[in-house]
């Protein structure tokens, strides 16, 4: 049935490192499923990796695209729901900095009452992160977890969903964007122990180093100016905030 997803994966290749971490998810999702995946590209610093990272995707019988617009993470994870997904049943929003493993897919699809959750995700294997979205085991575990706060990394809809990202956010508080969606909606998602891709921390904005360009605050702000209600304030009463000192 894992035919039926298409993984979305906006990323970028300037140099070794983002071209390793893009090889590592690529292929590791190419040997794990049989969805089908779309790459969408935005950087031509350095041609060469442009060049490899095109390659690649076409090798493994996946379709490259270049975008001729600024980078948004939430903004091309809405393109390719809008433009790539149609005839799927299910779409996958991934970030490049991660790998898949054995039935990754599978397993989430098999785990995933769609009546009860909006969305499924995989966990994460760490022997430092605790939470609901990491496991310090690589064995699959059948169970799943309902989770009000998944990871993010990679999030499984179904392609009909109602829910869409909010492309004032760039690269970050896309997360919890979308947490705080679920309790506005009063709706669930979860996660799969029988599903593992792993995140590395950093990632591709590691990668980048000087290139990435870009205030993670930028995202911070726009996440409280949505979400975080201004506290009104009090009118000042006599005794207090005036300095004064009382006595027992």
């Amino acid at each position: 049935m894992d035919y039926d997803t298409v993984t979305i994966l906006p990323t970028t290749s300037v140099n070794r490192e983002t071209h390793r971490l893009n090889s590592v998810a690529l292929r590791s999702h190419a040997s794990t499923c049989s969805a089908h995946l779309v790459v969408l590209d935005d950087r031509n610093d350095d041609p060469s990796y442009r060049r490899k990272l095109e390659q690649l995707t076409t090798k493994l019988g996946y379709t490259y695209v270049f975008v001729e617009e600024p980078f948004g993470l939430s903004k091309f994870w809405n393109l390719g729901r809008d433009e790539y997904a149609k005839g799927y049943e299910y779409i996958c929003y991934a970030t490049a900095d991660v790998k898949f493993y054995t039935r990754w897919l599978a397993n989430l699809l098999d785990g995933w009452d769609e009546s009860r959750y909006e969305s499924i995700h995989p966990y994460a294997k760490s022997d430092i992160h605790k939470g609901l979205n990491f496991r310090d085991s690589g064995r699959a575990k059948y169970q799943v977890i309902e989770c009000d706060h998944p990871m993010g990394h990679v999030n499984l809809f179904r392609t009909d969903s109602e829910f869409r990202w909010d492309e004032r956010y760039i690269r970050y508080e896309i997360d919890c964007d979308y947490w705080m969606w679920l309790k506005s909606k009063s709706k669930k998602s979860a996660v799969c122990y029988a599903s593992r891709v792993d995140h590395f921390v950093g990632g591709i904005a590691t990668g980048l180093g000087d290139r990435l360009g870009y205030n993670s605050i930028v995202d911070s702000e726009q996440f409280k100016l949505k979400w975080v209600q201004p506290v009104a304030k009090l009118r000042r009463r006599k005794g207090f905030g005036t300095g004064r000192k009382f006595r027992k």
